[in-house]
């Protein structure tokens, strides 16, 4: 089960670093979206290294990938969906700006890049970062399904 849970860790550290590499690269702003989604996939690595650390859990840590995959998939799609205009995104602003005056908000607006979650920002064969992280997710989360599902009958079975 260590195995299973270091892959996991590794490919969510691996996917983060695509993501921090490919905005550094190619001077890509990511938008909220993209950010949040770069938060679960750490909550998945948290949660993998929790299960590599404490093996006879193995069973709780995998469901918990699963669920963090899940919810990582439902926020690709979403993000998706906007994308291609199927529905529409935020209506309000997400700015993390903290300005206290005037002058520092004037500041800090001009100087932060505007970033829309419906322009698709990058694509590789006419699909988006979020198209991937979508069919990635889902694949994650089903590896960690078959495990526990298989782990299960393998217990069955002794």
């Amino acid at each position: 089960m260590k195995l299973f849970f270091l892959a996991h860790l590794l490919v969510c550290i691996l996917l983060l670093l695509l993501a921090v590499s490919l905005q550094r690269l190619l001077q890509l702003s990511p938008c909220d979206l993209c950010m949040h989604a770069r938060y679960v996939y750490v909550a998945a690595a948290l949660s993998a290294l929790l299960g590599f650390c404490y093996p006879q859990k193995a069973r709780v840590y995998i469901v918990l990938c699963a669920s963090i995959y899940v919810a990582s998939a439902g926020l690709a799609i979403f993000h998706s969906g906007i994308e291609l205009q199927l529905w529409q995104g935020f209506s309000s602003c997400s700015s993390s700006i903290t300005a206290t005056t005037i002058e520092q908000l004037r500041a800090a607006l001009a100087a932060a890049p505007i970033v829309r979650c419906d322009a698709v920002q990058w694509e590789l064969f006419g699909l988006s970062m979020a198209n991937y992280n979508s069919v990635l997710s889902l694949v994650l989360a089903g590896h960690c399904l078959y495990f526990f599902f298989r782990r299960k009958k393998d217990a069955k079975s002794l």
